[in-house]
């Protein structure tokens, strides 16, 4: 798309300021996210990588903890239970072992379904299935005896 040159657009990514407008009026800008909507956003993007079972790293939850406590709490528990399992993991002796260890979680988690929240089940079934499959992809796995 090209912005035409008589656009307030034009400079920005030279750190122009458009003419007639003060920086601190930036926000004001259309499709420039005021401080509030880019820390929605963020917490958004946060809440969708939580929501597949991705991984968050440190840095990432020190930002929830401030921007949103009750989703710190829930990815900070399933971020505990993602170390847990890759540990069990790398205990395990066979690939057969470890795929029996995989089958134990995921029937401990269908028990549990009826008791917790939907929600965050599917959370917890999404980490164990992608700490699973990346652990099946590492060096580890390989290492591990056939049957």
């Amino acid at each position: 798309m090209k912005i035409p040159s008589h656009s307030p657009l034009i400079g920005l990514n030279q750190g122009l300021k458009p003419k007639g407008l003060n920086v601190r009026d930036i926000h004001l800008l259309p499709g420039i996210p005021d401080e509030q909507e880019r820390t929605r956003i963020r917490v958004q993007s946060l809440r969708d990588k939580h929501q597949l079972g991705k991984p968050l790293t440190d840095a990432e939850l020190e930002e929830l903890k401030t921007l949103d406590p009750d989703l710190y709490r829930k990815a900070s528990q399933a971020e505990q239970e993602r170390r847990s399992y890759e540990q069990s993991l790398r205990t395990c002796r066979t690939r057969s072992e470890a795929s029996s260890l995989h089958n134990q979680r995921l029937a401990l988690l269908a028990n549990n379904r009826r008791t917790g929240d939907s929600e965050e089940n599917l959370v917890r079934f999404r980490v164990m299935q992608n700490t699973y499959e990346t652990f099946r992809r590492s060096p580890d796995y390989d290492l591990l005896e056939r049957e």
